[in-house]
């Protein structure tokens, strides 16, 4: 493995502050500089002024998704300075793969993301590069990852710690950034889980997978795994637009995520107690 180049143009792409945070901080202790975007409208803005070697987009966004976002660029930015685009997401579900591919994606990294994964794919990257850039029309020449997604009825703790302890290795202040991460799951949770309730009461089934995908992806940040499979039933429910998602179910979510806010709200406790 080529050592990775840190003078790399990076733009971040995420709906959601906390994947911000956390991919961002991962990113900057590999050593590079990164900007960030939160919706596809300002990844086409940003991109009209800046030109970036690479470009980590966010799947499931509100308004312009990461797949529609991507087809823009292929169509506005000239190949000659055409980002390297990896899809992030938290779906990992049959068919993502082709539909990555055929928006124009270069490469794919899971939800959540993790040091190492990201930088296989930056060496994919730099890979890339040494052969000539093809044409736009091309199939990308890199192979995109299948990831499989635990089941949901596996029983699993409320968090997983060792998605914790990798937070705390992203900074020198280890143990101030999981403090931040976890306050900010518990401020931006609460509207998520309402979300995905009124949708289901409305029968909307694209509201009930953009908050679901939400959520999934939010908890599987600060490792809430079960949490995130929970919500993960409820997006591939409504995405094969399944009507009758159960009440049990949301009863389901809202009980696993009343066990992750109390581990949680544990976890704070002890920190300032120590």
């Amino acid at each position: 493995m080529a050592p990775l180049e840190t003078s790399l143009r990076i733009l971040l792409v995420d709906d959601i502050e906390l994947n911000r945070m956390v991919a961002h901080k991962m990113l900057r202790r590999l050593g590079y500089v990164v900007d960030l975007a939160s919706s596809g409208q300002e990844t086409l803005s940003v991109l009209h002024h800046q030109t970036y070697d690479v470009v980590f987009m966010d799947i499931e966004m509100p308004d312009m998704d990461g797949l529609e976002t991507t087809r823009c660029i292929r169509q506005l930015v000239s190949a000659k300075t055409e980002p390297w685009i990896i899809a992030m997401t938290a779906c990992t579900m049959q068919g993502d793969r082709e539909r990555c591919l055929d928006a124009g994606m270069n490469d794919y990294v899971p939800k959540p993301i993790e040091r190492q994964t990201v930088t296989d794919a930056l060496d994919r990257f730099q890979t890339f590069r040494q052969w000539p850039r093809q044409a736009s029309t091309d199939k990308p020449l890199v192979e995109l990852l299948d990831h499989s997604v635990p089941s949901s009825d596996q029983l699993l703790p409320a968090i997983d710690t060792e998605i914790l302890h990798q937070l705390k290795l992203l900074s020198s202040g280890g143990d101030d950034l999981v403090i931040e991460v976890i306050n900010s799951y518990l401020l931006d949770a609460p509207q998520r889980l309402q979300a995905i309730a009124s949708a289901i009461a409305a029968g909307e089934l694209v509201r009930v997978s953009q908050a679901a995908h939400a959520m999934r992806s939010l908890s599987a940040s600060i490792g809430a795994t079960q949490l995130a499979n929970l919500c993960g039933v409820a997006e591939s429910m409504a995405r094969h637009q399944q009507s009758d998602i159960s009440p049990s179910l949301l009863m389901q979510i809202q009980t696993e995520y009343d066990r992750v806010t109390t581990a949680l709200s544990v976890m704070l406790r002890d920190h300032h107690e120590h």
